[in-house]
């Protein structure tokens, strides 16, 4: 069977979150440093041209600074005896290289903004390149050490996976791979199954399997903690109660959903705030 490079690219093409590369970030640096060294140094031969050319007795080469055509025809198989082409052959290299190093900069800033790779998707490709028993993508160059740790800040990604909550992540790697070994599925199977190659409507299935059951807990937990505070006879036993849901939904909050640490504060006080007013109420009459 193919592999390698062929199979590494057919993976990174069906699945561009896998599509992982070094930024070489150093290296674009030290070649846009080398760019404005070169071109500082054409800018000071340049002027210094300049100024011969202004301070020349040579009718023509007074005008260089004024006049562009005769500037240019100093470079001229006709130009007169005397002339000097240095000033405009200078600009001529500088033009030149102030366009690589125009493209070059702006495309660094466009390689700076890729993201970095989604943590779970480089720890498995990484998995996938440990060893030639794997999936085929196994490297043996120099370029095999390209994913790991010292070049972690070094990498970027073509398109990042959005994160995903922490059930659809346990489901993916344990729930999906159990299945595998129960359905007696060899283990390279099992690695494509985890990246989502050769089985990936399951991974579709779990997303929607876990988004629906998060509609259900949003819809049920308001419900049912009212329904447990209705059925206790006491108001410590009624607070206690509100404690235990409250912390139950902000674990659901942080299983089910990928909501921020302050979004889980505020919804979890809202929970609890509902709950208190009903337990005030309910004491009241």
């Amino acid at each position: 069977e193919m592999g390698g490079y062929p199979e590494l690219a057919s993976l990174m093409g069906k699945h561009p979150e896998y599509a992982i590369f070094r930024r070489y970030a150093v290296l674009n640096a030290q070649n846009l440093l080398y760019f404005q060294a070169e071109l500082k140094e054409l800018e000071e031969k340049l002027r210094s041209y300049a100024q011969a050319d202004d301070n020349s007795s040579h009718p023509l080469r007074t005008k260089y600074s004024r006049d562009w055509y005769i500037l240019n025809d100093s470079i001229s198989p006709m130009a007169a005896d005397g002339e000097d082409s240095r000033q405009w052959e200078t600009f001529l290299k500088i033009r030149s290289k102030l366009q690589e190093y125009s493209d070059a900069i702006l495309l660094q800033k466009e390689i700076a903004r890729l993201e970095d790779p989604n943590e779970r998707d480089l720890q498995k490709l990484r998995k996938m390149m440990k060893s030639s028993d794997q999936v085929g993508v196994y490297l043996e160059g120099l370029d095999s050490t390209s994913w790991s740790e010292p070049y972690v800040d070094d990498l970027l990604a073509i398109r990042v996976r959005e994160t995903e909550d922490s059930i659809t992540q346990w489901i993916e790697d344990y729930i999906l791979r159990g299945l595998y070994y129960l359905r007696g599925a060899k283990a390279q199977d099992i690695e494509h199954a985890a990246l989502g190659n050769v089985v990936f409507t399951p991974r579709r299935k779990v997303l929607r399997v876990t988004r629906t059951l998060s509609t259900l807990l949003a819809s049920l937990l308001p419900v049912t903690s009212i329904v447990i505070l209705h059925f206790m006879d006491t108001v410590t036993k009624r607070l206690g109660a509100i404690v235990g849901l409250t912390a139950a939904f902000s674990l659901a909050l942080e299983l089910f959903t990928q909501a921020s640490t302050i979004d889980i504060f505020s919804a979890s006080a809202a929970f609890a705030a509902v709950q208190v007013v009903y337990v005030g109420t309910v004491t009241m009459q």
